[in-house]
């Protein structure tokens, strides 16, 4: 329902810094950070984006989720935010140490209910990387992913930068 919805949903594109999304994200999983004992290495700064709440903190939940789900057990999970600013967008990366995506089901990832993990101890629906696409979109955003079996995966989410207007 939450991936219907999303749609229908008027978007009320506004300056919203990444900042306060992630401290929100952070506080959200903090119990399975604690958990799994997780390193988060977030930037010094953080860009301010042009966009709705609701989406971008959906975004940021599901990858950082995905990030502690998806690990090797021989290993604490470590996810890593970073970004730059490319002309009007910021490019930003969602880096973690997990078992990876073969590059052949790269392209199915984002397809609803597409689970590519049949391990019963990992929960999910296949819904979250859907509904991040889509909310991406949304924002007039693109995502992409980047990894490789057995060694971490890189969410790359664009999104426009809010233009911010000194007096």
């Amino acid at each position: 329902m939450e991936y219907s919805r999303l749609g229908r949903r008027s978007e009320h594109a506004i300056p919203v810094e990444l900042e306060i999304i992630i401290d929100e994200v952070l506080d959200s999983l903090a119990e399975t950070i604690r958990q799994h004992q997780a390193e988060i290495r977030l930037p010094a700064s953080f860009p301010v984006l042009f966009g709705d709440r609701t989406p971008l903190f959906q975004i940021f939940l599901n990858l950082f989720d995905n990030a502690l789900k998806y690990q090797r057990p021989d290993d604490n999970p470590r996810v890593e935010l970073s970004w730059h600013e490319e002309s009007d967008y910021a490019i930003i990366r969602v880096s973690d140490n997990g078992i990876g995506i073969p590059e052949e089901h790269h392209h199915q990832v984002f397809t609803i209910f597409q689970r590519l993990h049949n391990d019963e101890r990992i929960s999910g629906t296949g819904i979250g990387l859907a509904l991040v696409k889509k909310a991406t979109q949304l924002m007039n955003g693109e995502i992409e992913v980047e990894a490789a079996d057995g060694f971490g995966t890189t969410f790359v989410v664009k999104l426009p930068m809010a233009k911010i207007i000194e007096i």
